[in-house]
């Protein structure tokens, strides 16, 4: 990809990825992520916008747990899609959990409601934990490029060895 820098003389240079960027000022690229202690993973297939997470909250709950998830301090919904056959059916219909020395992930049973949205967000979702974790790799490049041009190729790479526990993530 190129980017004209003066139209008049016609020169171009190539965009380098955001991240590289970042480093170049002296930034850390991981300082731009937001802050949760709990979060809601729904299974969003086929493209996603800029704003794939609150696409996935619109598109999926009732507008009652939608506006309950967005008034809910610390928690962070995502979407989330296979690495592979992102256009099939959804399989579980959404995950939740808690982040930090407890953290824990559940497979709900069902798409929350307001009342489980706020189970979600005090760190107790309905249903049972799950052994092990999910991967989740950012690959929406509708909200920053370098999620599709880095982590592409590390979600591929990733679910090789791990199988289904690794998904594509909106953006972290």
């Amino acid at each position: 990809m190129t980017v004209t820098l003066d139209p008049a003389a016609g020169a171009e240079a190539p965009i380098a990825p955001c991240s590289d960027l970042t480093r170049s000022v002296g930034d850390d690229p991981v300082g731009s992520g937001t802050e949760f202690r709990t979060f809601l993973l729904l299974d969003q297939r086929g493209p996603w916008s800029r704003d794939a997470a609150g696409d996935a909250v619109r598109e999926l709950l009732a507008p009652h747990a939608g506006a309950t998830v967005h008034a809910a301090d610390g928690l962070r919904a995502f979407a989330v899609r296979p690495v592979t056959d992102r256009r099939r059916a959804a399989g579980t219909p959404a995950w939740a959990g808690r982040v930090g020395h407890q953290a824990t992930i559940t497979a709900l049973p069902a798409l929350p409601d307001a009342p489980a949205v706020t189970g979600i967000a005090a760190g107790t979702p309905p249903g049972e934990p799950m052994a092990g974790v999910l991967v989740g790799v950012c690959t929406n490049a509708k909200r920053d490029r370098c999620c599709a041009v880095r982590g592409r190729p590390v979600a591929a790479a990733l679910q090789q060895s791990f199988g289904e526990r690794v998904m594509e993530i909106s953006h972290l």
